[in-house]
């Protein structure tokens, strides 16, 4: 089992969850993946560089030669999900995704309403290319109301929820998806990070609002 732990975390957050594991399944070999240097690389660099890094980690362990299951916490459930469908080799059997914004995140609930207000006049700058380049929630945030800026200049969510024209879609993302043997969806209704909560489920604002 790998387990990949989420922003402003290390290696060392999915200790617990790793015990767990062991308990329930004695023998169980058990991989909590460190990002880069964890802590900081886990915002300050981009989800495509964190995703690599991943790859790279699961590819340099033997014991994962043969395939593994995947569960990832928060942001660390979408680099999960970006191994399966970029890389996928050691396959994945099966990939839980645990209060992962897999659709995509547009606020904060421990600082609504006040962000909800800033939200209007700094979105468009976590689309800007230094931005996504170096912050890594940047590369999720996906502002319902700037549809058309969120598809043409983010540069990882909007590539790995093939949300291109169609003939920019990666089939191969499909395929890499549809390969596992089962996938779990988890989201917290207590959240108090991911807006909307229900993301963890690939659900988003609809277009123009940021309250349905």
């Amino acid at each position: 089992v790998v387990l990949v732990h989420g922003v402003l975390q290390t290696a060392d957050f999915m200790r617990e969850v790793a015990d767990w594991i062991h308990e329930e399944i004695p023998g169980t070999y058990v991989k909590a993946v460190e990002v880069g240097n964890g802590y900081l690389d886990s915002i300050t660099r981009s989800m495509n560089w964190q995703a690599a890094e991943l790859a790279r980690e699961v590819r340099a362990d033997p014991k994962l030669r043969f395939g593994f299951n995947l569960i990832g916490y928060s942001q660390g459930s979408l680099l999960a999900r970006a191994y399966v469908q970029r890389y996928n080799a050691p396959r994945v059997f099966n990939f839980l995704s645990w209060n992962g914004p897999q659709g995509g995140q547009f606020g904060v609930p421990d600082y609504e309403p006040l962000l909800k207000h800033l939200n209007w006049i700094t979105s468009p700058m976590w689309y800007t290319e230094p931005l996504q380049e170096r912050v890594s929630f940047a590369n999720y945030w996906r502002d319902p109301f700037r549809l058309g800026l969120y598809r043409e200049r983010n540069t990882f969510l909007a590539d790995l929820n093939n949300e291109r024209p169609a003939h920019e879609r990666n089939e191969t993302y499909r395929r890499h998806m549809l390969s596992l043997e089962s996938l779990l969806l988890v989201y917290s209704t207590s959240d108090t990070i991911i807006i909307p909560r229900e993301s963890g489920w690939f659900a988003t604002f609809a277009d123009n609002s940021s309250s349905e």
